[in-house]
């Protein structure tokens, strides 16, 4: 039965076959399936159906505060509920307006979705953020360019950006993403931490900056921005790298990405990291003449 559905949302029709019936008709639905994980799992080809995933459990990171937010989380649910069950029609009424105003930007994100694109940059981070998760077949690249489509028309742009890509990248792989072939996905020492690598900068960084408030403070990242290791159960280790960068930009340091990317086939990951993080991004062919520290004199001239 889990199969037919499946079928039947991704392909846009049902086929009926029993007992001298046989039949084609149109279907167009949105699946929406629940599961509690404690109770057993799914193979990954039944998983791999399912364009996003939504896993509702609380981050490791700053577990404190995160407790909070959870509590108050549940707070504001169970108040809500009490509030609809005494009086429902004044609970809608309450949220007619929020609700209409989401209906219609949906609506509008409908009309323009089909002038949606993607330009070869996105395809080929997309590509490589899959490739990174180990994703087998090809519906997690198609799962990523939909939904990331979705996220620009639902801002009103015609055109997908890093910023949509990195929001949906969680949704779309957290379900798909596998162990590298032979090695096991907790064996850190074969791997490339490169989230972790920058969140431990941002932490560093954030020490200096206490101690010497007005000695500017730039981190140099040296990678090919091939992340294999995201240090977070279940989260692609591109997406983890892109989270982390992002969070780096919004403390406000420098950055200097010197890209050791090479081969005939690049997938260009560091430019991506480097939109987020708005800093300079170097690459080997760079260097020839004027070496590292070079590089880093002339960054810290130009801010």
């Amino acid at each position: 039965m889990a199969n037919t559905l499946l079928e039947a949302a991704s392909g846009g029709v049902a086929h009926i076959e029993r007992e001298g019936i046989s039949g084609a008709y149109d279907s167009r639905f949105i699946l929406i399936g629940t599961m509690n994980p404690l109770e057993g799992t799914l193979r990954a080809q039944l998983l791999d159906r399912f364009g996003l995933c939504v896993i509702i459990s609380r981050d490791s990171e700053n577990e404190e505060r995160n407790k909070t937010e959870d509590i108050k989380r549940r707070v504001e649910i169970i108040s809500r509920r009490m509030e609809f069950e005494r009086d429902p029609a004044a609970f809608r009424a309450r949220f007619a307006a929020a609700t209409d105003a989401l209906a219609c930007s949906v609506s509008e994100a409908r009309r323009i979705l089909p002038e949606v694109q993607a330009d070869d940059i996105m395809v080929q981070t997309t590509a490589a953020v899959a490739a990174s998760a180990h994703c087998t077949g090809h519906r997690a690249e198609i799962a990523l360019i939909e939904a990331a489509r979705a996220c620009a028309a639902l801002s009103g742009r015609r055109k997908i950006s890093l910023n949509d890509l990195k929001a949906v990248s969680a949704f779309a792989l957290v379900h798909r993403a596998r162990p590298e072939s032979g090695k096991s996905q907790s064996d850190e020492e074969h791997n490339t931490p490169l989230a972790a690598g920058i969140d431990l900068a941002r932490r560093t960084l954030v020490t200096h900056r206490m101690k010497y408030p007005d000695m500017p403070s730039t981190m140099v990242l040296i990678t090919d921005g091939r992340a294999t290791f995201s240090g977070i159960p279940g989260m692609d280790p591109f997406a983890a790298a892109l989270r982390a960068a992002d969070h780096f930009a919004r403390s406000g340091f420098g950055s200097i990405i010197l890209d050791t990317e090479n081969g005939s086939v690049r997938f260009h990951m560091c430019a991506a990291l480097n939109e987020l993080l708005g800093g300079t991004l170097l690459s080997l062919d760079d260097l020839e003449s004027e070496g590292i520290t070079a590089a880093i004199d002339a960054h810290k001239l130009r801010r």
